[in-house]
């Protein structure tokens, strides 16, 4: 179930501030900066391959993503923790970066993916469905992160609401946020269109 880590070839920033990352981000530069912190060790500022940092973030998989960081001779597992992108554009102009160690848990969203509804007793008496969730914030080893967590809807019946606490979760892998009665928030709900 873990993903294949994807590699990224880094280098070290030695300058800072507002105008030497906009010269960085420069077309003729073409590098995205970022900033690698955690497991009590000294922030490294990093600039990384503009291109590719757009291209995961259009397909969705740079925030909550794990990678293989080489930069300076080192090798580093990291996780996205924050993508800032411009207003308007769109395109990518900050990561924050996590150092991760694959025997500590690390905390992160990850997106529901919902398979079935088409099947569903619901969907054929015309209900109206509403997805008020399409992530959750799951802690997990490093090697039991998901890509995404699957939400089978293939039963879902006509008034019927989806809680936290019916979603099947992989092996290893646990809710950050308490789920009792009093906090257990509907993830899908289906309602009569009548």
């Amino acid at each position: 179930m873990a993903k294949k880590l994807t590699a990224l070839n880094c280098e070290i920033r030695t300058t800072t501030g507002t105008i030497s990352c906009k010269k960085l981000r420069s077309v003729s530069n073409a590098k995205t900066p970022a900033v690698l912190y955690g497991e009590k060790q000294p922030n490294v500022n990093l600039s990384l391959p503009q291109k590719t940092i757009n291209l995961l973030h259009e397909r969705h998989l740079l925030a909550g993503h794990l990678f293989q960081l080489s930069f300076d001779k080192t090798k580093q597992l990291a996780l996205v923790k924050s993508v800032q992108t411009h207003f308007l554009k769109g395109h990518v102009i900050h990561v924050d970066l996590q150092r991760v160690v694959s025997d500590h848990k690390i905390t992160t969203s990850v997106p529901l993916e919902f398979h079935g509804l088409d099947a569903s007793p619901a969907t054929k008496a015309s209900a109206q469905v509403t997805t008020n969730i399409t992530e959750i914030e799951i802690t997990c080893l490093p090697k039991d992160l998901p890509e995404a967590i699957k939400v089978d809807l293939s039963k879902l019946e006509t008034e019927h609401v989806v809680h936290l606490s019916d979603i099947k979760l992989p092996k290893g892998v646990a809710l950050t946020q308490l789920n009792d009665e009093e906090h257990n928030p509907a993830v899908v709900t289906s309602h009569s269109s009548h």
